[in-house]
């Protein structure tokens, strides 16, 4: 059987009707339901602060096991928390509210699930509330750049054009404020960096990703916003790349072509839970400027591990599909007309893996 081919967010701008794909509204970031059963949707952000708090928010129309597993259930919302403190006291939290329904406005991003999570905002502000367990998480995101929709924002992976996914990017860079208590002590925070994006679609990853890993970094004052998906065999293994760069609020590229190499494969880490492999070493080139730039993501540490997949028990030496998140170093060089600028920071850094379970192995 001939395999499938997907058509990228990028390709995708070439359809007839994609006229100005690249046109943002408050919309974009609003409930996108449609009836369709396989329905999923969530609402991400993270928030991080200069003296080591670390923050990140998933909440989900379809919860973590419903989106990875079987779309054809009824959709239960839920959530996924990763705080870290200062002093290194973590919580990594994933629910599921079958008793409560996700309320949503399909305006703008506004919606509620009960008294855990509710969330309203539109460029250039979101004010985000969080209380699960012993957290809660209170930010105001306030953007320092243009939202930014890569491409038309949209993958699709049938001829039709009926089954897709969406990807947004509400906020590619955010001073935050805000509070977060955790077993009671509370920590009130200024000009922490900020982020927030929102997906959507009727198709289920585990048949659509193979494996990827998603970045983000604001170093000096250029903000670096990556992914770099696989796809599974029926799809040819096809590779989608999407990356945007900036310099304060002015768009240096935006782009679905890079070069994405694992390097140093025989020195991988593999995460706590799941054992989802990591090389130490990534590498990033694109063209820019009729020369290249270049990333370099390094000394990447674990700060989340999710099994996907947590009623399939398997013998501790086997890989899960996993999605890890991480926070390493990074090293951006740049060729600006005045000529090269390098740049050197921390960013956030999150891999997935789907592939068939295994004995742990990077190729």
């Amino acid at each position: 059987m001939e395999n499938k081919h997907i058509t990228s967010q990028f390709d995708a701008c070439a359809l007839a009707y994609c006229q100005f794909p690249d046109i943002v509204t408050d919309r974009d970031d609003a409930f996108h339901y449609n009836d369709d059963p396989h329905h999923f949707e969530s609402w991400y952000f993270d928030v991080h602060t200069d003296d080591g708090y670390k923050m990140a928010v998933l909440v989900l129309y379809r919860d973590w096991i419903g989106m990875f597993g079987d779309l054809d259930k009824t959709a239960t919302p839920g959530i996924c928390l990763n705080v870290e403190t200062s002093d290194g006291d973590k919580r990594d939290i994933v629910r599921s509210y079958p008793d409560l329904k996700l309320e949503a406005d399909y305006e703008q991003c506004d919606f509620k699930l009960g008294n855990i999570a509710w969330c309203k905002g539109k460029y250039p502000n979101w004010h985000l509330h969080i209380e699960e367990d012993d957290v809660v998480l209170d930010v105001n995101l306030m953007a320092t750049m243009p939202s930014w929709k890569p491409g038309t924002g949209t993958m699709y992976y049938n001829e039709k054009l009926t089954e897709y996914s969406s990807h947004f990017v509400a906020v590619p860079c955010a001073i935050a404020d805000g509070t977060l208590t955790v077993a009671g002590k509370t920590k009130e925070f200024k000009n922490g960096h900020g982020y927030h994006d929102h997906n959507f679609g009727n198709v289920v990853p585990m048949s659509t990703y193979y494996r990827w890993h998603w970045g983000r970094a604001e170093v000096d004052d250029f903000i670096l916003n990556f992914s770099h998906v696989i796809a599974p065999k029926e799809y040819d293994f096809q590779v989608l790349p999407q990356l945007l760069l900036s310099k304060g609020d002015q768009i240096l590229l935006s782009t679905g072509t890079f070069t994405d190499t694992y390097t140093d494969t025989d020195n991988i880490s593999v995460s706590s839970i799941t054992r989802t492999p990591y090389p130490n070493v990534i590498k990033i080139e694109f063209p820019y400027n009729n020369d290249h730039v270049k990333i370099v993501i390094s000394n990447q540490t674990e700060l989340a591990d999710n099994d996907l997949i947590p009623d399939v028990p398997l013998p501790s030496e086997m890989r899960k599909s996993g999605y890890i998140r991480l926070m390493c170093d990074v090293e951006i060089s740049i060729p600006l007309l005045e000529g090269i600028k390098v740049v050197k920071g921390k960013m956030i850094h999150e891999l997935g893996d789907l592939r068939e379970p295994s004995v742990v192995e990077l190729k």
